[in-house]
């Protein structure tokens, strides 16, 4: 992604930038994960990479109730 909003990576921002206020899911007024469900995050896409290597892992040795005991252990609630 190389901007986001016209800002990009390594912009000085001045004394009067600020985040616009609303959810990160948010479109418009309207928040798509109004139930406040979990939801899962990678900080990477490194991370990303692994736990999918992961979650193959887990459905290919453990079935199914594998793979679902690791997707509940990484979704991360608000």
């Amino acid at each position: 992604m190389s901007s986001l909003n016209g800002i990009r990576a390594g912009m000085r921002l001045g004394s009067s930038f600020r985040v616009p206020d609303g959810s990160y899911s948010s479109f418009k007024s309207f928040d798509i994960n109004f139930l406040n469900l979990p939801v899962y995050r990678a900080d990477t896409k490194e991370e990303f990479a692994l736990d999918a290597l992961m979650l193959l892992g887990s459905v290919s040795t453990g079935g199914t109730t594998g793979g679902f005991k690791f997707l509940f252990s990484k979704l991360e609630s608000d």
